[in-house]
């Protein structure tokens, strides 16, 4: 059995959205236990199934709708606490699509990232190798996902992509630390807490990117409350391109390659200063 287990989520992978996010929660199996039991408890006061992000905040949704503000943030604010109690770190990377559409070479979707989640959520597994190689961790991780095939691009055959390439590589699999059995699987995000937990990060940076970042007001004090409790005092790591970026790391990624004559992507490269950071100086 496999005790750290990573739970990957995303939002904006429609074909009317501007960014594409993947976003991530780590933790040990015994915790995610606990957070099942927590999140199914506050669940079941207000007579809820599930929790889905984008519900709560639709304000023609039933029952939230027809919640006052304070139970609202009430309500909330125990969801995103347990959240915070239960994992050890989140991950988030947004994509803006027009960016990715304009700068990534097309033979750079044709090899290695067919599209702009593709992308997201092999930066958010870069994250995670930093993560392992800062603690030192070996130990070989579950992964999973929402097995709904959702999207023009198809989401779960994307991620089926991914982890055909990682499998045939040890050296990658050893980073990440995947295994060839029972290592990543697709799971119902309605039965598996844990997923809506990796829900509530990818909703609140679509969010904060629709709403703040492409408006101008890429402060950390221009976002929601909620995003803002998801990150206080926790361990996460969040960030996002801008076009500049995007073209120094497809430059930099030409140079390597014609340096080294080696194929290198996103995961394997440990620094990248090309990435926007999330409440680091503009």
């Amino acid at each position: 059995m496999l005790d750290l287990e990573v739970y990957f989520d995303d939002s904006g992978t429609h074909s009317n959205t501007s960014v594409a996010v993947a976003a991530c929660y780590i933790s040990n199996k015994s915790q995610w236990d606990e957070f099942d039991r927590n999140w199914k408890d506050i669940l079941r006061e207000e007579d809820l199934e599930y929790f889905h992000t984008a519900d709560f905040f639709n304000a023609n949704r039933r029952p939230y709708s027809e919640w006052d503000h304070p139970k609202r943030t009430k309500f909330l604010k125990r969801m995103i606490s347990t959240i915070n109690l239960r994992t050890k770190i989140g991950l988030a990377i947004a994509i803006p699509k027009l960016v990715y559409d304009e700068f990534a070479p097309e033979r750079y979707k044709q090899t290695y990232a067919k599209d702009h989640y593709t992308f997201a959520v092999k930066c958010c597994m870069g994250l995670i190798w930093e993560w392992r190689t800062e603690y030192n961790i070996s130990e070989p991780m579950k992964y999973a996902f929402d097995n709904v095939n959702k999207g023009p691009s198809r989401v779960r055959e994307q991620i089926g992509n991914i982890w055909s390439d990682f499998e045939t590589d040890p050296q990658v699999r050893e980073k990440y630390g995947i295994t060839e059995m029972d290592g990543w699987l697709f799971q119902s995000k309605k039965s598996f807490t844990p997923l809506q937990a990796a829900d509530v990060l990818a909703w609140h940076m679509y969010d904060y990117m629709v709403t703040c970042v492409e408006k101008g007001k890429g402060k950390l004090y221009d976002a929601r409350p909620s995003f803002l409790q998801l990150r206080d005092g926790r361990p996460i790591k969040l960030g996002w391109f801008t076009g500049p970026q995007l073209v120094d790391y497809f430059q930099q990624m030409d140079e390597l390659e014609k340096k080294y004559s080696v194929d290198l992507d996103v995961t394997r490269l440990r620094r990248r200063p090309w990435l926007r950071k999330l409440g680091a100086e503009r």
